[in-house]
């Protein structure tokens, strides 16, 4: 999703091979085949991570929402599955573990859920 939320106007599938790809190699990674990266945008985009627009024979792929609303989402969906199957258990531990912050980061916290 890097990839998206920098280029700005979104990315093929042949595009996003080969920057991930040189990135790869920069850290002297092997190379990541093409149908896997095609494998891993049709799953984005069947998860609506993603919307595309016909561009020559294939499509072009841009995010559906920026890096914080994708964030703010896989934190929903990680506190209602908590809750479903820890119910109290999970809010008391939770409340445990955020009264061991230190001040600081509970103050930088406060302030990311008033930006979100």
């Amino acid at each position: 999703m890097n990839v998206f939320w920098r280029r700005k106007d979104g990315a093929t599938v042949p595009e996003l091979h080969e920057e991930i790809n040189k990135g790869r190699a920069r850290k002297q990674e092997p190379e990541l085949a093409y149908t896997t990266v095609l494998t891993f945008v049709q799953r984005l985009y069947t998860r609506k991570l993603l919307k595309r627009k016909p561009e020559g024979r294939g499509f072009r792929y841009r995010p559906t929402m920026d890096r914080s609303e994708l964030l703010a989402s896989w934190s929903d969906e990680l506190i209602d599955r908590l809750f479903a199957d820890y119910g109290e258990l999970a809010v008391a531990r939770l409340d445990e573990r955020l009264r061991e912050l230190d001040p600081a980061t509970r103050e930088k916290l406060r302030r990311a859920r008033r930006k979100g």
